[in-house]
């Protein structure tokens, strides 16, 4: 802001003793008058072309907005999708199985079929936590859970 006020004021000024000698200049001698509107568009273009290369720097910074989202105006946000390498590590809990395996033992799997519908990479699966186990209603195969989070999956939370 300083430095506009101060180029204003040596703009006019430098114009003022423009005008004051092109007054007397009309009478005397034209080439003068042309000489002092040309020193007067040079020096101009300077000021123009100094202040046009210094780069323009904000010292503000905007504050957060802290206030609560009013009903009306709340918009849902989508959630970005998780990265490949991320989302493949991650093993829906919808799939998570309970089966008792004996006297108060219970394993828990992951249902193949379940994975292959809902789980984008299940041929990626470590093929040593793979397993098969007897329910009620016959054979069931799957992956052990206590395995995979040994090779670095997780269960979803929902």
């Amino acid at each position: 802001m300083h430095r506009k006020f101060i180029t204003l004021i040596v703009a006019t000024a430098i114009a003022v003793t423009g005008f004051g000698t092109q007054v007397r200049a009309g009478e005397k001698d034209v080439a003068k008058a042309l000489a002092g509107l040309a020193f007067l568009a040079i020096i101009g273009a300077a000021i123009h072309d100094s202040n046009k290369d210094k780069p323009v720097v904000s010292s503000r910074n905007p504050k957060p907005d802290y206030r609560r989202p009013t009903h009306r105006h709340h918009r849902a946000v989508k959630p970005r999708p998780l990265p490949p390498h991320v989302a493949r590590k991650i093993l829906p809990r919808s799939c998570l199985r309970t089966f008792e395996t004996g006297h108060r033992n219970q394993i828990k799997v992951l249902g193949r079929e379940c994975l292959n519908r809902t789980y984008g990479y299940t041929q990626k699966l470590p093929r040593t936590c793979a397993e098969r186990v007897w329910s009620r209603r016959g054979a069931r195969s799957g992956f052990n859970v206590h395995c995979l989070q040994q090779n670095g999956y997780r269960i979803s939370r929902r």
